[in-house]
């Protein structure tokens, strides 16, 4: 029964309660350790035209494809995917520099477009896209996660902005 309160329904991958934890664990390793952590914030574009064009049913099995997609982009044990809500995934990173997280997200970009999932409803092309916000920090001892995670959705925003389908990277280092 635990599996299923740490696992997303519908997607399979963990579930936004799974993510708060082990960003929690990786936040309190990462301050104790100095080593820096990433997160990436990915959220699918134009997502509500694709629901009701093709409907819920559709709708589901597209978040159950994104998954399975975002899910062959990192692979080290650490490495910890989890949809949060909606359309939004999560990648948490555990001691990855810039350079290593831009490349899991170039790579989450990649097989989107390698792995082509039609979009009729889009204004913007025609296969469904994602854009994605990535962050590098090593959390002080009064950091708080919640402001990181503010930080990289800020960026996501700023990618939707710029016209979506691609990432925006921050090292907030100092």
């Amino acid at each position: 029964m635990q599996e299923f309160s740490w696992q997303d329904g519908l997607t399979g991958i963990a579930n936004r309660r799974m993510f708060d934890n082990v960003l929690e664990r990786e936040w309190a390793n990462a301050q104790r350790s100095g080593q820096p952590l990433a997160l990436l914030l990915i959220d699918i574009d134009h997502f509500k035209p694709y629901n009701e064009h093709y409907g819920h049913l559709q709708g589901d099995e597209c978040l159950r494809q994104v998954a399975r997609i975002l899910s062959g982009a990192a692979n080290r044990p650490r490495d910890f995917l989890a949809r949060l809500g909606g359309e939004e995934f999560a990648w948490i990173l555990p001691e990855s520099h810039l350079e290593a997280a831009r490349a899991i997200g170039e790579r989450c970009l990649q097989l989107m477009r390698q792995q082509p999932i039609p979009h009729a409803a889009t204004p913007v092309g025609s296969q469904l896209s994602v854009s994605l916000g990535g962050g590098v920090t090593v959390p002080g001892k009064r950091a708080f996660a919640a402001g990181f995670v503010d930080q990289v959705d800020a960026l996501l925003y700023q990618a939707k902005r710029a016209g979506r389908a691609h990432g925006e990277y921050k090292d907030f280092r100092g």
